[in-house]
Formats: C-alpha cells, structure tokens, sequence
C-alpha cells in the first residue's frame, strides 16, 4: 500500500489511474476504492494467490548464519502450514 500512495503522488500518476481502470474495467470510480478492496483480502486469499502463482523462488539470507537453521534454506518445499503465532492479519492488539 505504501508504493501504491507513493506512486500516486503526482497528478499525472492519479489521472493515468483513472484513467486505466475506466479503460481496463470501465469503472474510473475502482482507482478510488483501492484501499477498501485491500482491506477485504484475507490472509487465505494471500496465500491461495501465492501458491498459485508464485513458483521457484530461491532463498537467500544475508547475515549472521549461526543465527539462523540452514534446513529453512535447503529443504525441498514443505506442505506443513505456518504456525499461527508466524501469521499476522495486521491488528496490533
């Protein structure tokens, strides 16, 4: 969200937006609800949208190795779920 507001800092950048989405789904109103259908994707959406489309994708970890476990790294890909506690759905309570 914050490189999308950043990009649309100039007038020419907020026109070709409108422009855009009237061309493109003949609804220039859908550049101003971009916020609010952000906010309706949910963290399985996320994800299905993620393994769906995002494949081969190399690692690499910059730093102190012995801080980190190298089978993260080097395993095969792994069907097991991420623990509830490594997910955040962005509330800060």
């Amino acid at each position: 969200m914050t490189k999308f507001y950043y990009r649309m800092e100039t007038n020419a950048a907020q026109a070709a937006s409108l422009a855009a989405n009237e061309i493109l789904f003949n609804d220039w109103h859908r550049s101003l609800r971009i916020n609010e259908d952000f906010k309706k994707v949910n963290t399985e959406e996320v994800n299905k949208a993620f393994n769906d489309y995002v494949k081969d994708i190399n690692w690499v970890y910059q730093g102190d190795t012995s801080k980190v476990n190298p089978a993260l790294y080097t395993a095969g890909p792994s069907k097991n779920k991420l623990p509830e506690t490594k997910i955040s759905n962005g509330n800060k309570n």
